[in-house]
């Protein structure tokens, strides 16, 4: 089993649990299992097992194999790779592994090794159309915020990015998340429909900053945290500082708000699902009478750390709406007509409009959290896309090349 990042043996007889590895710089994720998919598999008489893990510094996943004797661990792969640990396992005879794969270039695929992970090739080629199509490589990059905390950001960079040439910079923001740990996801995302190679084969660069957030100042926070990283990658010569961009979805589409009422130096932003009332969010509640938020914005994401009759001032400065009229930047707004609270978007738009403000919202009826149909997908990102192409420079498509 695992717990505490260790291996651990538990005993079928008292359920006495010993650890048999100890603590190490890797997180470890998960066991390898067997063809049958409920027990490990070993070819040294179960001495052995195989263990998923991720290195938190370079972000490298790996396998490593554990000697359940000595609690020794010996590294079998370890890359610029994520592996799927679901889909991966080894044979009954213990020579052969399977294991699931992606980059940040490639999309995911089932691979194919001997048992130390040699000789390792691709079994799948689940989209080979998308294969003649050449994709933006990332790096890992390191920039302290505005309090000297050391942060870590994934920077995807445009297809055929050339050294000493500055490119308009789109900001992936989802706030309290660390999304330098995507940096070797294809898409550089964990969601399909936010495939980031979309925009860097389009001759974008986009950054997926880390942004811890405190209890009660989740705004103030967001601009400690991603305006350091952004000037990071105008520092490195790599982004034009004045072609910027922010999007983000959900809580990120909170987090893009958020951002936008407090700097004009985005020149245009996507909000997809997103909010900017927590007063109003506080009180929605399900066709049950559930409340859906009262938790959360209490004690979860939205970190308020009590309701609004405590913390009345704490909740206007957070919410967004309160400062529309600060909104220099161009927003399209994207909305499910079927999602739980898609008033808070209408409030968004209203205010914006009422304003004056460069505003476009676009509700897909049959939606919900985030899009399913491919046509309202491709409408999205049709939307996207000239949004940014229309306020940041349009750059054009890459055309396919061999990989």
């Amino acid at each position: 089993m695992i717990g505490d990042n260790k291996v651990w043996r538990v005993s079928a007889a008292d359920a006495k649990a010993v650890s048999i590895t100890s603590d190490w710089d890797r997180q470890t994720k998960s066991i390898m299992l067997g063809s049958n998919g409920n027990t490990f598999c070993s070819s040294d008489g179960g001495h052995s097992l195989y263990i998923s893990t991720n290195n938190l510094k370079t972000k490298q996943d790996g396998f490593f194999r554990v000697d359940l004797r000595t609690g020794n661990l010996t590294r079998m792969i370890e890359d610029d790779r994520t592996y799927d640990t679901a889909l991966s396992g080894i044979s009954q005879q213990g020579d052969i592994v399977i294991f699931a794969a992606q980059d940040a270039q490639h999309e995911q695929n089932l691979w194919i090794a001997y048992r130390d992970f040699s000789r390792a090739s691709q079994l799948t080629h689940i989209n080979r159309r998308l294969e003649q199509y050449s994709s933006g490589k990332t790096q890992l990059i390191e920039y302290l915020d505005a309090n000297g905390v050391s942060l870590h950001a994934a920077l995807l960079l445009p297809v055929n990015h050339q050294e000493g040439h500055k490119y308009p910079l789109i900001v992936w923001v989802y706030g309290g998340s660390m999304l330098s740990n995507y940096l070797n996801r294809y898409g550089s995302t964990a969601v399909e429909l936010h495939n980031m190679q979309l925009l860097a084969t389009r001759g974008y660069a986009v950054l997926l900053p880390d942004t811890p957030l405190k209890v009660g100042t989740p705004m103030a926070d967001l601009m400690t945290t991603v305006l350091p990283a952004i000037d990071k990658v105008v520092e490195m010569g790599i982004a034009d500082p004045e072609k910027l961009g922010v999007m983000g979805a959900s809580y990120g589409g909170y987090s893009t708000l958020a951002l936008i009422v407090q700097t004009t130096r985005f020149k245009a932003a996507v909000m997809e699902n997103g909010f900017g009332n927590l007063f109003s969010s506080y009180g929605v509640m399900l066709k049950s009478g559930l409340p859906l938020n009262v938790g959360w914005a209490e004690e979860g994401q939205g970190r308020m750390g009590g309701p609004p009759w405590q913390f009345r001032d704490r909740y206007v400065q957070n919410s967004p709406v309160f400062y529309l009229d600060r909104v220099q930047t161009p927003l399209l707004i994207i909305q499910g007509g079927m999602d739980v609270s898609d008033f808070q978007s209408d409030e968004i738009f209203v205010g914006l409009r009422r304003l004056g403000k460069n505003v476009t919202y676009v509700r897909y009826e049959q939606e919900g959290h985030g899009l399913r149909g491919f046509v309202n997908k491709i409408d999205y990102w049709k939307r996207v896309i000239e949004l940014f192409d229309s306020h940041l420079g349009k750059t054009g498509p890459v055309a396919p090349s061999s990989r």
